[in-house]
């Protein structure tokens, strides 16, 4: 199979990007393969749900009593809304944290109505409204959780990385894990395609209590992991507590669906230029060409599946189409 999709300037096709993928059912028979199955990744945030794992591991979520939004949050790429950032400010407090002592840029956020809401009221942007601040929440309650000075979550040599990493392998079936940093400034874990897709079917099936755990968070706060409008969001609230999906970095797409009478899908999608809307489009793609999803999810997801762009004067001036090919 090859995955390409393409995006038009009118008639003209303008740029187009190809991906890998690969899904299996949860006996781990092979559904879909396009690019070689060892083709190696880097985990980018879709490794978030598997590091709320050690958090929950470690009993941090009795130690300071947190709930189960700010336990979502810990996994989000988030827009920047009251409603995302009012939960990580929760968890800061519980934890003793400051905004200050989180190691991730200061950024405006992501969501325009609440930027211009902030210039209205004269308050300035901070680190909290960063995309990545929840991810380094987590961190900063996993390091106070087995205490560790949390302004030192982010150094290589804290035990919060082996920590993680002993997770990373379990859940990915993998011995042998390459770490770097990723542009969240955490750790990103570089593994095949079929480890990763192996780490989202022990996530669908509960292989453990506490995936159970971090999968019921994100299915009952889907607004919480991204955003409204954001794809992430949008799929996992269109799922209703069957699926869930965390998109990464640099083109990046993880997944895992149980549909009502089928075994669960779990699939991994890399658009090889690193272009975010090639690679949601060929997960959506995927999806439908597998019938894991019925034509009326299907078209539900249009807005990220074939999006159309428009001009300043809102006229249409191109669209984005995904093609599978079989070989």
């Amino acid at each position: 199979m090859k995955l390409i999709t393409k995006i038009y300037r009118g008639s003209v096709v303008e740029s187009f990007h190809m991906g890998y993928a690969y899904a299996t059912d949860e006996t781990g028979k092979e559904l879909f393969a396009a690019g070689n199955p060892e083709t190696p990744l880097f985990t980018q945030e879709t490794a978030a749900p598997f590091k709320l794992v050690t958090l929950l591991q470690e009993k941090g979520e009795e130690k300071f009593k947190l709930n189960d939004k700010e336990l979502a949050v810990t996994c989000a790429t988030h827009t920047g809304k009251d409603v995302q950032t009012d939960i990580i400010h929760s968890l800061l407090k519980k934890i003793d944290v400051t905004i200050g002592d989180l190691q991730c840029k200061i950024e405006n956020p992501v969501d325009s109505s609440t930027f211009e809401k902030m210039i209205i009221q004269g308050r300035r942007p901070s680190q909290i409204h960063n995309i990545f601040s929840g991810l380094h929440a987590g961190m900063a309650a996993l390091a106070k959780t087995i205490d560790e000075d949390p302004k030192d979550y982010i150094k290589a040599i804290s035990h919060i990385h082996s920590k993680n990493l002993i997770n990373i392998k379990k859940y990915s079936d993998s011995n042998k894990v390459l770490t770097e940093v990723d542009s969240s400034g955490l750790d990103t874990y570089y593994l095949p395609m079929k480890n990763i897709v192996k780490m989202y079917s022990n996530l669908i099936t509960g292989s453990d209590e506490l995936l159970t755990k971090v999968f019921q968070v994100f299915t009952e706060f889907p607004e919480l992991i991204a955003g409204e409008g954001k794809f992430d969001t949008e799929f996992i609230k269109l799922m209703k507590g069957n699926g869930l999906v965390k998109s990464g970095s640099n083109g990046l797409v993880a997944l895992c669906v149980k549909p009502p009478k089928s075994n669960a899908l779990n699939l991994v999608v890399k658009s090889i230029d690193g272009n975010p809307e090639a690679a949601v489009s060929m997960a959506i793609e995927i999806l439908k060409h597998l019938k894991i999803l019925d034509s009326k999810k299907i078209d539900k997801l249009k807005q990220f599946h074939c999006p159309e762009y428009v001009d300043a004067a809102g006229n249409k001036t191109g669209r984005l189409e995904t093609k599978i090919i079989t070989e």
